[in-house]
């Protein structure tokens, strides 16, 4: 009888000793995911708000939330400290420099060195696209002047008149291209179309740009990225020596 009684009590210990563990630990636990919670909502830029769900333990999904969006908020802030800039048209080209998966434009079908390229003419923008190279890779030969550039680029009617001086500006500039491909062709407007060219230069680098030609009654001329009337009068051009306008690059 004693002995029944010794074991009732031993079990009775036992349960209870086990029941305060688990209440201790729970107690501790939830200790720890309030002391969590209020450390993140004291973190400055923190998005916690005062009826956050701390979950059911430290290691809950509760938290882990809580983790990301303390994450999320700190990426935000860098984003909105750091604001991404405009890439301008240099620093475009720039970027396709960068070697892109493929073969070479040289390697392809179509592709045009410039040692080979040669005046075929205005009729379509392709010819006028190797015409324009030519005259380009030529000009110690034959310099360009008011007449040349007309033929060339899309500008307005009086630009080869002596009472008028035009600067061009070119929006890309040229230099170190060992040869092009066109590699497909867009009509923009009835007489405007858009030719993307991949360019392969001397260092192994090549790049795409994009090329407007517009239509003068079946002569085909290169659209420069502005055209402006300068303030240079005829007087101050003969003075200068300047004879024909002047083209500007970035």
């Amino acid at each position: 009888m004693k002995t029944s009684i010794f074991r009732l009590l031993l079990v009775l210990l036992l349960v209870a000793g086990a029941a305060a563990m688990l209440w201790q630990r729970r107690t501790w636990t939830r200790f720890q995911s309030e002391r969590h919670v209020r450390i993140v909502k004291e973190t400055p830029g923190s998005p916690v708000g005062d009826n956050t769900d701390p979950g059911p333990s430290p290691t809950g999904p509760g938290l882990e939330l809580v983790r990301l969006r303390g994450e999320v908020a700190a990426l935000r802030r860098e984003v909105e400290t750091h604001p991404t800039k405009p890439l301008s048209f240099r620093e475009t080209i720039n970027e396709w420099a960068t070697l892109w998966p493929g073969p070479k434009p040289s390697q392809l079908a179509g592709y045009q060195a410039m040692t080979n390229v040669q005046p075929v003419g205005f009729a379509s923008p392709g010819q006028a696209l190797q015409t324009f190279f030519h005259a380009f890779q030529n000009q110690t030969q034959a310099p360009f002047d008011r007449t040349r550039m007309k033929e060339l680029w899309d500008v307005p009617d009086d630009f080869d008149s002596p009472d008028t001086h035009y600067d061009i500006h070119l929006g890309q500039g040229f230099g170190g291209e060992v040869g092009y491909r066109v590699t497909g062709q867009e009509e923009l407007t009835p007489g405007k179309v858009k030719l993307k060219v991949d360019f392969e230069k001397r260092d192994g680098s090549y790049c795409q740009r994009e090329m407007v030609m517009v239509d003068h009654g079946g002569h085909w001329r290169l659209q420069p990225l502005s055209v402006t009337l300068s303030n240079l009068s005829a007087a101050d051009e003969s003075a200068t020596g300047s004879a024909a306008p002047a083209v500007s690059r970035p």
